[in-house]
C-alpha cells in the first residue's frame, strides 16, 4: 500500500507501479470518451440521419366575401369565349341597303375632334393650314386630302372659309383645326376636323 518514507512523507504516484497504471488507463479512458464528444465526422453523420419534423406551413387564405370580390375584379380581364359557328367558313356580305344603312349611321355619330371626317363614299382628312397674306390672296386656306373609299383614290384640294367640302360647310379655321357644320338627318352637325389628335 503506501509507504511511509524514512523523511516522514508519502509516496510519490512514480514509486506504485499499480497506481501508476489506474491512473493511466483512467486518462486514456478520459480522452477517448472526450474524443468521441468532439468526433466531427460522426456529428456529421447524426445529423444528416436526424429527421426533422416541420409543422404544415398556412398561408393566410382570404375570407370568402374577398374572394368572390377578388374573383369579381378580374372577370374583366378574362377572355370572352365566342360560340363557334358551324358554318365558320361561310361569311355573309352585307347587302347594299345595310351597308348604305351603317355609314349613314356611322356619319351620323361623328362629333367632337376628329382627325378623319366621313362624307358619303369620302373619307377627309386636314393636311395643312396656309397662311396666303403675302401673295395678297384669301388670306387663310386649308388643304384636306380626300379619298373615295370605293374607288380608293385620293387627291388634296384646297379650301377657304365658308366654302362647301362634300356636304360640310367651313365655319371656322385655326392654326391645327376646322370647324365644320352641316344639317344631316334633318339635325345641325358641327365637327372640328383636326391636324392632331390632341390639338
Amino acid at each position: 500500500m503506501i509507504k511511509k518514507l524514512s523523511n516522514g512523507g508519502f509516496a510519490t504516484l512514480s514509486d506504485n507501479k499499480s497506481t501508476l497504471i489506474v491512473a493511466c488507463v483512467m486518462i486514456i479512458w478520459l480522452l477517448v470518451e472526450n474524443f468521441q464528444k468532439f468526433d466531427f465526422s460522426s456529428n456529421l453523420e447524426k445529423q444528416k440521419q436526424r429527421n426533422y419534423k416541420l409543422g404544415e406551413f398556412y398561408l393566410p387564405q382570404p375570407s370568402e366575401k374577398m374572394s368572390k370580390l377578388f374573383e369579381q375584379s378580374y372577370l374583366q380581364y378574362q377572355p370572352k369565349v365566342k360560340p363557334k359557328n358551324k358554318v365558320a367558313n361561310k361569311v355573309e356580305k352585307p347587302s347594299a341597303e345595310e351597308v348604305e344603312r351603317l355609314r349613314r349611321l356611322r356619319e351620323a355619330n361623328q362629333k367632337g375632334v376628329l382627325t378623319t371626317v366621313f362624307s358619303g363614299n369620302n373619307k377627309l382628312e386636314l393636311k395643312a393650314v396656309v397662311d396666303n397674306k403675302a401673295n395678297g390672296q384669301n388670306p387663310i386656306s386649308i388643304l384636306i386630302l380626300v379619298t373615295n373609299i370605293k374607288g380608293n383614290k385620293s387627291s388634296i384640294k384646297t379650301f377657304t372659309k365658308a366654302d362647301q367640302i362634300y356636304g360640310f360647310t367651313i365655319k371656322e379655321i385655326k392654326d391645327t383645326r376646322v370647324l365644320l357644320e352641316r344639317k344631316f338627318n334633318n339635325k345641325l352637325q358641327k365637327i372640328t376636323l383636326a391636324m392632331y389628335k390632341n390639338s
